[in-house]
């Protein structure tokens, strides 16, 4: 009676002491569970379960509560335990079948994430996140094309599934499939004409399309939706340089670093852009911070050292091309500078060491 009417500290003295007068009553120890699982407190839960399905293991109720209570632990290869079990009983149990799924994703068991999934579609052939997280699941095993079927079928299913849509153009994206893309996040704006991510991955694919114009247009509209989007400045920057629009590709640039200073790539446009427009020192500058973020970019370790090359400054380009030499596929084109900085350093012997490293490397500048 206490139990049913929810006065649970008076059930769990009741059953407290049904128990010291017999020890094997399994639904006591199921009731004692079900109270505290009302009550939140999840460990004590999980071990009066426990202790009803030491005395039966064949309690479909009992090892589905006990999952619920491992998930509330956050226990997660307890819960898969405990689905699993009571799946035994009720294989046809789609909620199970499911959550099960979403537990061998958190795993990264992406086989058991396929097999379970692709029951719940047995089960409801309809529905549509089913179908997307089967996709994931084909996705995380590397198998593209049975991942973007599964994602194209949710989103036939149910339109409105957004993380269908990014998921599928993600792999658009990979695939180099740009006119599919482009359909896609037309679609995507038609629906949600103030989703910024769709603005963006739209301009992305007319980028790749070469409809600069069409790019910018949407890369455009991603600031007008949301002005500090970190990604934005950088694409839209680089496109505008691609396009020989420096000055605007600066202002786009400096707001990419602003907005995420370890863009390292950013600053490393920054510089070549400063550099086409004349400006050395904004160049180097620019060069400098990108080579902090970007150690393994052997093109800015080049640029640093010509240009203290050009300034006399030889010990620093030295300091420069030494850190690139250490990097793999190093080009002719460093032990070309590196003779120079040696040769600036009155170091002939060395110059001209570096000057037959460079020859046997392939072709290299005038001397």
């Amino acid at each position: 009676v206490y139990f049913r009417e929810g006065e649970y500290n008076d059930a769990v003295k009741v059953f407290t002491k049904v128990l010291e007068l017999n020890g094997e009553h399994v639904d006591v120890y199921q009731k004692l569970g079900a109270i505290y699982s009302h009550l939140e407190d999840w460990q004590k839960a999980k071990s009066f379960y426990e202790k009803a399905i030491q005395l039966e293991a064949d309690n479909f109720q009992v090892f589905h509560d006990l999952g619920e209570a491992c998930d509330h632990l956050g226990d997660i290869d307890g819960t898969i335990n405990a689905f699993e079990r009571a799946l035994q009983f009720k294989t046809g149990n789609i909620n199970l079948i499911y959550r099960l799924g979403a537990k061998y994703k958190l795993k990264g068991l992406h086989e058991k994430m396929v097999e379970h999934y692709t029951k719940a579609i047995e089960l409801s052939p309809k529905n549509a996140p089913f179908h997307f997280e089967l996709g994931e699941g084909y996705r995380n095993l590397g198998q593209l094309e049975k991942a973007m079927e599964k994602y194209e079928e949710a989103l036939s299913l149910n339109a409105d599934l957004v993380e269908a849509m990014y998921s599928l153009g993600e792999i658009y994206w990979e695939k180099k499939y740009y006119d599919k893309m482009v359909n896609l996040f037309k679609k995507a704006i038609s629906l949600y004409p103030t989703y910024s991510r769709a603005h963006f991955e739209l301009g992305k694919a007319y980028r790749k399309k070469f409809k600069f114009s069409e790019a910018i247009d949407e890369l455009k509209k991603v600031i007008n939706l949301e002005s500090n989007h970190k990604e934005v400045y950088f694409e839209l920057g680089s496109l505008y340089r691609e396009n020989s629009s420096n000055h605007e590709a600066i202002e786009c640039l400096k707001k990419a670093t602003l907005l995420n200073p370890q863009n390292g790539e950013a600053f490393y446009l920054l510089g070549k852009t400063y550099e086409d427009l004349g400006e050395p020192e904004m160049a180097t500058d620019a060069f400098k911070k990108a080579r902090g973020l970007q150690t393994e970019n052997i093109e800015i370790y080049i640029k640093l050292a010509s240009d203290s090359i050009e300034k006399g400054d030889f010990q620093i380009a030295l300091d420069e091309l030494q850190k690139a030499i250490k990097m793999p596929n190093v080009s002719s084109d460093v032990y070309f500078l590196m003779s120079k900085a040696y040769r600036g350093l009155q170091m002939p012997e060395e110059a001209i060491d570096a000057l037959e490293k460079a020859d046997s490397l392939g072709s290299f500048g005038d001397s």
